[in-house]
């Protein structure tokens, strides 16, 4: 979330589309899910402003990767359900 607060500073227009994305960090890759391909048309004009503050955030070498779709689910009974209903999202309330 840190990432959203200087890209809103830095590429505000890339944080509007950003912020309503999912995300993961696992320590050296930020994967962020654009849902659909024109989000991450946008969101990959700005990998480099990405990048640069993921550096400033203590994190050297981090990779960006903008995958198009939405984030997996984290529990196999949420993929399960999912995949019977023929996809979506999972969401947190």
């Amino acid at each position: 979330a840190d990432f959203l607060t200087k890209l809103k500073e830095t590429a505000s227009g890339t944080h509007s589309i950003a912020a309503k994305c999912a995300y993961d960090f696992d320590g050296t890759c930020l994967t962020i899910y654009s849902g659909k391909a024109f989000n991450k048309k946008q969101i990959d004009k700005s990998r480099k402003v990405i990048a640069e503050i993921m550096q400033s955030l203590g994190v050297a070498n981090a990779s960006v990767d903008v995958v198009v779709g939405n984030k997996p689910p984290q529990s196999s009974q949420a993929a399960e359900i999912l995949a019977i209903m023929g996809g979506g999202e999972e969401v947190t309330l």
